[in-house]
This record gives structure tokens, sequence and C-alpha cells, in this order.
């Protein structure tokens, strides 16, 4: 599965990294990088960078909070996108997204 975001018009175009969270619910065991993959575009989605995720911490009774810090400096513009893709039919949910253009 693919999941994706409309695109949103960054406040200052150009930034050099971003961090972008989400709540999730892992019903399977899920490795991130591997079962979760998460990539961030500031051209509209012409070009992709994958995002290294981290786990932050516990959210809740079951979900948990993971970051997906992207490196965009290969990139120009100020359409953001960001697209989380699962695989090996590993069962996640995801609840929520926040995400911050780092400058």
């Amino acid at each position: 599965m693919t999941l994706r975001s409309t695109a949103v018009t960054l406040p200052v175009a150009n930034p050099l990294d971003l961090s972008i969270y989400f709540r999730v619910n892992d019903v399977d065991t899920v490795v991130n990088g591997t079962d979760r993959v998460i990539k961030a575009s500031i051209d509209g989605g012409t070009t992709w960078a994958t995002g290294t995720i981290t786990e932050v911490g516990a959210y809740g009774s079951s979900d948990k909070l993971i970051r997906a810090d992207v490196d965009v400096s290969a990139q120009t513009g100020s359409s953001f996108v960001w697209e989380v893709t699962t695989a090996n039919a590993k069962e996640q949910q995801i609840t929520q997204v926040a995400s911050v253009p780092g400058y």
C-alpha cells in the first residue's frame, strides 16, 4: 500500500531537510526501512528522497510515535508531499501525521 499526502506549499522554499512525525499502530511486527518506507518531495512529487525512520516512543496504550528525517537538499521547490509505502503484508495503521520543514 502507498499512502501519499496532497501537496502543500511550504512557507519558505528549498528547505534542507524535513522531519515528519507519524502516530502508528503496528498490528504486525514492522521493520522500518523494509516493511515501512517513508519518502518526501519538495518539488510536488517529481523527485523523492527516502527518510531515516526513528521510533520516538510510546503514544497511548497501543500506538507509537515515529519520525522520518528526510534530506531534501538536492531538490528545489516549495510544494511538499510525503509518501508512506508498506510492504511484505505487514498490517500497520497510521492515525496521525505532522511535518516540520527545516531551514
